[in-house]
């Protein structure tokens, strides 16, 4: 599982395996949540040249904005849009940081 997207579940990357297999070659599957694009993504290993070409903290948002026709979105709501990469979001996720 994904650790800073503590409410994805087995069934929602199953579903987007599942949608990422159905798509065919050149496939890049996104996460959705109320219609807006969210992580995880799921991306063909046909762009892992774009991948790798990628600096910076940014993402694959310019890899998935140059091939809008290969995107499918799986709907899987608001286990999407939380992210836990700082230690406010891990309190307002309902986390705890333990230190010692």
């Amino acid at each position: 599982m994904l650790a800073d997207q503590p409410l994805l579940g087995p069934e929602h990357l199953d579903g987007m395996i599942a949608a990422f297999a159905n798509a065919g070659d050149g496939a890049i599957v996104a996460a959705s949540d109320g219609g807006q694009r969210r992580n995880p993504v799921l991306i063909a290993t046909s762009y892992a040249d774009e991948i790798a070409a990628i600096t910076g903290d940014v993402g694959a948002q310019s890899l998935i904005a140059a091939h809008p026709g290969a995107l499918v979105s799986v709907e899987i709501g608001s286990a999407a849009s939380v992210d836990v990469d700082t230690p406010e979001a891990m309190r307002a996720a309902g986390g705890a940081i333990v230190t010692g």
